[in-house]
């Protein structure tokens, strides 16, 4: 079922475009909204769990982090942040 309703968005919008963008185009703005929304809380959500899980995978090699969970889960964002407001490209020289 999912990629048969991909196969038709893509035919009728072969330009590409996210959610927003073709029920934007095929049903307006108020219809556009909730898929925005939909993905701004699936981007967190998944940045949320993947910390999470990045924490605890580091953890478990090393036990003495067990007790650090929380600050190390908390420090991702602020480092993923800093990079984002830095530019990696600079960083690189490219």
């Amino acid at each position: 079922m999912l990629v048969l309703s991909y196969r038709q968005v893509i035919a009728v919008h072969p330009d590409g475009g996210g959610a927003y963008a073709v029920a934007e185009k095929q049903l307006g703005r108020p219809a556009a909204l909730p898929a925005a929304a939909s993905l701004v809380v699936d981007y967190v959500l998944t940045v949320a769990v993947s910390l999470a899980a990045g924490a605890a995978s580091l953890a478990s090699a090393f036990p003495a982090l067990a007790d650090e969970l929380l600050p190390m889960t908390l420090a991702g964002p602020a480092v993923l942040t800093v990079i984002n407001l830095i530019g990696w490209r600079n960083r690189l020289g490219s």
